[in-house]
């Protein structure tokens, strides 16, 4: 085989790659209802009042749990997360061009930013803590793992909303954690330490710009496009690799200089660690400073039982010949008893096992969340519009969307199962609003067909779903016989109905003195039983004719 023969092949099986991509992605986005996706994302990305107490009440947690260093509150504010609405809705409006959601979506970011770091300044204002916490500590060194959590975040984020599967977004948000950041910015300012504010502001930044422009690039994805013109591709993509190569620059460095740093402190640790083997010491406490050309400077404090001589140019030396810079070691004895440093031990070891404590309930409470979630994911069979799982209000809510073609009596069937599942939970299906299914009657009497009284539960079930109080009730009868006969046969088939309805709570107006345009010719197509039932609408009240709908 020569050359360009395997060169033909290689572009063939590339063209074939290609078709595959595009035939894939096609079918991805015929799947998706573009217009509800955009409705959810338009009601999540505008500035509301809900918007601007969650995002209040959201960073008063995350400012209380920083200061008292408290991993699980930190966890709470996360899983409130009010700012991931109107970012993703940025994401969409980025690809869909639409200028007027762009707005929308940054001034909702703005004012809740704004929101967020006036509440965390008057609670730090106000604290008699002020110190800086290792949690508040821990998000002032962003680096380009952050980046690229950020951005599979909000690829998880976008493919939620696109697909309808709204609970996922609580576990983004705890994977990207906006509003901690955010907090840690008004701490900064508050307290004066602008090295804290910029380092989180920066983190805040990444995560925000990251899952825009993932959001953007999945929308596209499922085009969601104002156009596929070759402008409109190239500008959007020069925008994304823009912006994540500003942000990975120096994401990139600090991420490197971590990396040494850790690689420092390991060694360090093992020097010292080294000196004292077999004497059951414990390094209290260690401070490395310096590098990057200037000589390292370790201070330590190490409780041990025994006094080592000569560890500290022992310790530097061992240093020296591993990292290859000098360093200047200073290591704080402290003598003390093997029962004191065991007591210490034991102490720590109790204060871990504190904070364990404190996480396993949110584990516990997760867990039992996720096991909803997937529950009711394999029972539901149709695409959803809404589906919440609530595991601590013990509340679920279904709803499909307006083409999954189901009918009433899959979703009440659906609704008592889930009843039957999670017992004394609060269980809501609520089927799309739209035209109930027709009552059919035997030929010239007021008696239902076999199967019709299920359809009336269904019917009642739907209004309550609905929470419809008032409805009319339209009789119909063939065209067999007498008008008189067939307007009273109507009445009365309506009346029975009617009787149904009212017994269940519902006020139903009876109409049935109607003749239908061309019933004959109806009746010669479907059949005379198409005219033998009874309709149901909305509302009271004058309705426009309808013709009734065939049942094929």
């Amino acid at each position: 085989m020569n050359i360009d023969e395997l060169r033909g092949q290689v572009l063939a099986r590339v063209r074939l790659a290609g078709r595959s991509v595009r035939h894939f992605r096609k079918s991805a986005a015929e799947s998706v209802q573009h217009p509800e996706v955009m409705g959810r994302v338009h009601d999540g990305g505008d500035l509301t009042p809900r918007f601007a107490l969650m995002t209040i009440l959201s960073c008063g947690i995350a400012i209380l749990g920083l200061l008292q260093n408290s991993v699980a509150v930190i966890i709470g504010a996360m899983l409130v997360s009010p700012l991931m609405g109107p970012i993703v809705a940025l994401g969409f409006s980025l690809t869909t061009v639409d200028y007027r959601q762009m707005k929308r979506s940054v001034v909702a970011l703005g004012i809740g930013l704004m929101v967020a770091l006036l509440i965390s300044i008057v609670i730090v204002s106000f604290s008699p803590l002020q110190a800086e916490t290792p949690e508040i500590l821990a998000r002032t060194q962003p680096n380009l793992f952050d980046l690229l959590v950020a951005v599979f975040s909000g690829l998880a984020g976008g493919y939620a909303v696109i697909k309808g599967r709204g609970e996922a977004i609580v576990g983004v948000a705890i994977a990207t954690a906006l509003m901690p950041p955010l907090a840690v910015v008004g701490y900064g300012i508050a307290t004066l330490k602008m090295h804290i504010a910029m380092g989180s502001f920066l983190l805040f930044m990444t995560n925000l710009l990251a899952i825009a422009l993932s959001v953007a690039l999945l929308a596209r994805w499922y085009r969601f496009t104002a156009s596929d013109s070759p402008v409109s591709v190239m500008w959007q993509t020069v925008l994304t690799l823009v912006t994540f190569a500003a942000l990975s620059v120096p994401l990139g460095l600090a991420l490197v200089d971590i990396g040494r740093k850790t690689v420092v402190g390991v060694t360090v640790r093992a020097e010292i660690e080294r000196q004292f083997e077999g004497r059951r010491s414990s390094i209290e406490s260690l401070d490395i400073t310096g590098g990057r050309g200037e000589p390292l400077e370790v201070a330590a404090t190490v409780l041990t039982p025994v006094f080592r001589a000569g560890a500290e140019p022992a310790v530097a030396s061992g240093i020296a010949r591993k990292l290859g810079q000098a360093a200047q070691v200073s290591i704080d004895q402290v003598v003390v008893s093997r029962e004191d440093l065991d007591e210490r031990i034991s102490r720590q070891a109790a204060e871990t096992a504190l904070i364990r404590k404190d996480l396993e309930p949110l584990a516990k409470a997760y867990r039992a969340r996720q096991e909803a979630v997937d529950a009711v994911e394999a029972a539901v069979f149709f695409p959803v519009r809404t589906l919440d799982v609530e595991p601590e209000a013990k509340r679920i809510r279904v709803e499909p969307t307006a083409d999954a073609g189901v009918g009433l009596r899959a979703l009440r069937q659906l609704e008592a199962s889930l009843r039957t599942r999670f017992s004394g939970w609060d269980i809501t299906v609520i089927p799309v609003v739209g035209p109930l299914p027709s009552l059919y009657f035997e030929s010239g009497r007021e008696n239902f067909l076999i199967g019709q009284h299920e359809a009336v539960d269904d019917i009642v079930w739907a209004l309550r779903a609905w929470q419809v109080a008032a409805v009319t009730v339209t009789g119909f009868a063939s065209s067999t016989g007498s008008t008189a006969s067939n307007r009273s046969l109507a009445r009365r088939r309506a009346e029975w109905v009617a009787q149904s309805l009212r017994a269940a709570g519902f006020d139903a107006l009876v109409a049935a003195d109607v003749r239908v345009p061309g019933q004959r010719d109806l009746e010669r197509q479907f059949g005379v039983t198409y005219f033998q039932r009874v309709d149901i609408r909305l509302g009271q009240g004058p309705q426009p004719l309808a013709i009734p709908a065939a049942t094929g």
